[in-house]
This record gives structure tokens, C-alpha cells and sequence, in this order.
């Protein structure tokens, strides 16, 4: 076994907050495959129900259009895991890339705009924004946060337990 090393003045802690429902790839083919059926679904109607070239052509290119922005906003923007330090680094991680931030960089965190979630929150930080799903221990995250970032507005906020 090896040796832990102890924690001191120069060694942060790092506290990791995990979405429980993201375990692995095979969840990611599922979503996708769960995700794509209703648009293909919709194309073999628009395809069937046409009645000229033009009509069908601007039916599939909106169907297809919507699809893969759909898919690409729920898949890859949505964070799945965040590491947030004590001396303040914060790494936000989604399928597509990670978000290498210092908490002085989040500006919000608010409930999701649909109104309709119950469990949807937006991290908005200096150069985007990440949808995050509420997990057990969120509030522990905002409880941290707030200490390393005094500003991060949280007038849209509220802690939504299922």
C-alpha cells in the first residue's frame, strides 16, 4: 500500500461532487440511442406524409438540424463531475472537455430557466455556461463556493430536494 501523504499548508483539498446516474460509456449509448429515436421517428413521418421535393427537403434539414442540436446541447453540456479546491481551483467536467476555473471566475448559479425541472441548475462562469443535474451533496457544494467566491450570485438560486 502506499504512503498517504499528509495534508498541509501547501497540499489543498480537493472535494469531488459526482452525478451517481453517469457511470460509464454504455450509459452515454443509451442516452444517445434514447435521444435520437424521436427524431427519427419524425423524419419517417416527414419523409411519408411530403408532397414535393421542396417540402420534404426543408421537413428533413429542420428535422435533422433540431436533432443534432438537441442531442449535442444534452450530451455534451451537461456536467457530470466537479473538483472544487480549498485554494479555490474548480474544474467543471463534461463529455466534451473539462473547465479549468478559479471560483472567482463562477458568477451563478441559478435554478434551470425552463421552470418545468425540478432538479436542473445552470453554473454560468466567464466564458459559457454548464447545465448541472442536482446531486446529493450540491449543497455542500454552494456552501464551498460561496466561501471562495463572495460575489457569486445566487438571486436565482434555490435547493430543490427529490
Amino acid at each position: 500500500m502506499g504512503r498517504r501523504e499528509p495534508i498541509t499548508a501547501e497540499t489543498a483539498l480537493i472535494y469531488r461532487y459526482r452525478d451517481p446516474h453517469y457511470s460509464s460509456s454504455k450509459d452515454m449509448r443509451r442516452f444517445k440511442a434514447v435521444s435520437i429515436a424521436p427524431f427519427v421517428i419524425l423524419l419517417i413521418v416527414v419523409i411519408a406524409t411530403w408532397d414535393n421535393l421542396a417540402e420534404g427537403a426543408w421537413g428533413i434539414g429542420f428535422t435533422l438540424t433540431m436533432g443534432c442540436l438537441v442531442y449535442w446541447f444534452m450530451a455534451y453540456q451537461r456536467c457530470h463531475e466537479i473538483r472544487l479546491s480549498d485554494d479555490g481551483s474548480c474544474e467543471l467536467e463534461t463529455p466534451r472537455r473539462v473547465y479549468r476555473l478559479h471560483a472567482s471566475q463562477i458568477k451563478s448559479v441559478s435554478t434551470d430557466e425552463d421552470g418545468e425541472s425540478t432538479t436542473d441548475y445552470d453554473i454560468k462562469f466567464e466564458g459559457g455556461t454548464v447545465s448541472v443535474t442536482a446531486w446529493p451533496d450540491f449543497d455542500d457544494f454552494i456552501r464551498r463556493l460561496e466561501v471562495l467566491n463572495p460575489s457569486l450570485d445566487l438571486t436565482d438560486f434555490r435547493l430543490l430536494r427529490s
